[in-house]
């Protein structure tokens, strides 16, 4: 379609008999062949410059999901790690409680 609005443009000025309409007839092919084989090599690079961004997204995507189950990971065995230290200081400030008023009891008891 788009050849045939354009077709008719430069072969007007030429008579068909007219040995340079086959000429222009050669040269207008020729540029049509080049232009198809340069627009089908244009869409075949944005192609694949498209489906290597897709591929990229897709990487980083399983990296990032890799990391967060990871750290995920870490942080509930730190959680579990905290929450015993927490537990073991509670439990040493009563300790340390319960040894104060045993002291603070024997010095009553010794006045």
């Amino acid at each position: 379609m788009f050849r045939n609005c354009l077709f008719a443009d430069p072969f007007a000025q030429y008579t068909p008999r007219n040995p340079n309409a086959s000429k222009a007839m050669a040269n207008w092919e020729k540029k049509s062949a080049y232009l198809l084989r340069e627009i089908v090599k244009f869409r075949t690079y944005i192609d694949s410059l498209t489906n290597a961004q897709q591929f990229k997204e897709k990487i980083y995507k399983e990296r990032e999901d890799k990391e967060a189950a990871k750290d995920g990971v870490n942080k509930s065995a730190n959680g579990l790690q905290q929450t015993r230290g927490e537990q073991n200081d509670e439990q040493a400030i009563d300790d340390d409680h319960t040894s104060s008023a045993a002291v603070g009891l024997q010095q009553q008891s010794d006045v």
